[in-house]
């Protein structure tokens, strides 16, 4: 599989794709316009991350869509889509987002009143042990989410066969293959090489198991014996913050480059806010009546901030991750129409554009 080739995954024989983009050269696409041969259906905007998130899993449009109330949709939220690995990473990150706002409040109240608020190293520690532990976790889910998502895309049919009769909707349809299907742990197939969504999820993982040693360090019985020795405090504490939140900024934003998605730029300003944590860390110290400097600070604030923008990008995902998929949706491509009144030669025309 070459980045050259023009599209990836498996279309049915009467679709093609055409105006076929990418973020950068060397990937695979991001970005597609999907167009069935019959004059019918509408064209559908393909994009990889909604396809790697299954947005387009048992979609069928038929212009007959009932307005839906703000309380119906926020309903959503408690529907448990535990079959989904999309549910599964926006929900270990939202918990894992909440545990963080809480270290935040540990550890930033004390830097604004040290007399009302005294230092809690106990909670401190051992919520940025959890909090970075959730988030280890939601990372394997995320990179096990890129690796298995679907081969085909099954667009304008009313059954996996090969006949792929044209539906009579002027709308997208598209159901999966009924294939079984098993849990891909490695990443063996070639093609997850050259996808953009998958590296951002391969940076990420590594990411957060550096940060993650900054958990275990960070436990108040490690701690307490590594903070006598400020070079050791510096490489196993803070360090492993700094390498972890910027490969956090890295994956953040090889994925904004193909995607505008609101998560993605709150998990930008999620990750900038960890990695400053870090890098003021190194400055940071703690004088004898427990006031504070401008550098430890900085580095509580960071935190506080950071553990909010994390969160309200988690709950953004866990949002798209319940809500009903609505994909983008093109008119008919003007192609030439072929016999039995089917677009099949406009559609090859505009496969090969």
């Amino acid at each position: 599989m070459s980045p050259k080739d023009p599209f990836h995954l498996n279309l049915g024989h009467n679709v093609r794709a055409h105006s076929t983009s990418g973020a950068l050269g060397i990937f695979l696409p991001t970005h597609a316009t999907l167009v069935h041969a019959h004059p019918s259906i509408n064209d559908l905007g393909w994009t990889s991350r909604a396809h790697r998130k299954r947005r387009y899993r048992n979609l069928r449009f038929d212009g007959t869509d009932e307005p839906e109330t703000a309380l119906k949709a926020l309903a959503r939220f408690g529907k448990l889509e535990w079959r989904e690995l999309s549910w599964w990473v926006a929900v270990l990150f939202t918990f894992g987002s909440i545990v963080w706002v809480i270290n935040g409040f540990i550890v930033f109240l004390p830097q604004i009143n040290s007399e009302k608020y005294g230092q809690n190293e106990v909670g401190g520690g051992w919520t940025a042990w959890l909090g970075a532990t959730i988030f280890e976790f939601g990372a394997v889910t995320a990179l096990l989410e890129a690796m298995n998502r679907e081969e085909d895309i099954a667009f304008g049919t009313t059954s996996s066969h090969e006949d792929e009769r044209p539906l009579q909707e002027s709308s997208p349809h598209l159901e999966p293959r009924k294939k079984t299907k098993r849990l891909r742990l490695i990443p063996s197939d070639p093609k997850l090489w050259f996808e953009i969504g998958f590296w951002a999820n391969f940076v990420q993982i590594w990411a957060a198991t550096i940060f993650w040693i900054s958990g275990w360090t960070g436990i108040p019985q490690v701690f307490e014996s590594i903070q006598r020795r400020p070079r050791l405090e510096d490489g196993v504490y803070w360090t492993p913050q700094v390498i972890g939140g910027s490969g956090f900024v890295i994956a953040s934003y090889v994925l904004a480059i193909h995607s505008s998605q609101l998560t993605i730029f709150w998990n930008l300003v999620g990750a900038v806010g960890f990695t400053l944590c870090g890098i003021f860390g190194y400055s940071r110290f703690i004088p004898a009546d427990g006031s504070s400097n401008w550098a430890t600070y900085q580095s509580a604030c960071s935190t506080f901030w950071g553990g909010w923008a994390f969160l309200v990008g988690s709950i953004v995902q866990w949002w798209e991750a319940v809500q009903p998929p609505r994909p983008q949706k093109n008119k008919p491509t003007d192609v030439e129409a072929g016999s039995n009144g089917q677009r099949e030669q406009g559609v090859e025309e505009k496969s090969r554009s």
